[in-house]
């Protein structure tokens, strides 16, 4: 038995080192829709300069590769069908200069739904973030889904810095082993941009099998020994 249980231990070594049971926590996905100006703060999400921005309008190719905020490459790829059009600059921009560059651009979403599909996320919860304020005293509002968490915006374009429910809204997802998290957007909607922090992993898939085993062979190993037996203690 103990020769199965140190073998078990060796497995765990060899596992952890190649695989970590759990992947980074903290990694922050950027997106900025539309063609406005170029944005490096961080939203609501650590506002400081320097973050790296994903951007995207709606003529981009499928599968485009996502990186994070410290302009790393992650396994992140965005697939987006979209019946937008896209405002390349909004005018009388009433936001202060910190974020002012974030809300220069937009997707207008028409009448039909479109949908965001980010593929080969780590499994885990994530905070979602998403941005919606159009040029002064125009209406914006948005409507979406995500991975069957539902929110909504509605402001007048007045808002002179980021507002939790206004201009913004946060929300809670989980994403499973399949890695997909898709954000439906619903018709006569305006959206500015999508943060995307990782707050918790699940195990991979490998490790809680040998977890399962060893929790398993220990057990047996445990049945096994009789009251008195002390042969582990001596051998």
């Amino acid at each position: 038995m103990k020769k199965i249980l140190y073998i078990l231990a060796g497995l765990f070594v060899i596992q952890f080192a190649g695989n970590p049971l759990y992947a980074a926590v903290g990694d922050l996905i950027n997106i900025q829709l539309g063609n406005g100006r170029t944005y490096t703060n961080g939203a609501a999400i650590n506002d400081v300069s320097g973050q790296y921005w994903n951007k995207f309008t709606y003529t981009e190719d499928d599968n485009a590769d996502l990186f994070y905020s410290n302009n790393t490459l992650s396994t992140a790829k965005l697939t987006y069908a979209v019946d937008a059009s896209v405002n390349l600059n909004i005018s009388n921009i009433v936001m202060n200069s910190t974020d002012r560059n974030l809300f220069s651009g937009y997707l207008i979403i028409d009448q039909n739904s479109s949908e965001f599909i980010l593929q080969g996320l780590d499994a885990g919860t994530y905070d979602l973030y998403v941005y919606s304020q159009v040029a002064s005293n125009n209406s914006s509002s948005l409507q979406f889904t995500a991975n069957g968490v539902s929110g909504s915006l509605t402001n007048n374009g007045t808002l002179t810095s980021l507002v939790e429910g206004a201009n913004y809204l946060k929300t809670s997802v989980v994403v499973s082993d399949a890695g997909t998290l898709a954000i439906s957007i619903a018709g006569n909607s305006q959206i500015n941009g999508i943060q995307l922090l990782q707050t918790s992993t699940a195990p991979e898939p490998a490790s809680m099998v040998l977890l399962g085993v060893g929790g398993v062979l220990a057990a047996a190993a445990k049945l096994r020994r009789k009251p008195g037996d002390v042969s582990d203690a001596v051998s």
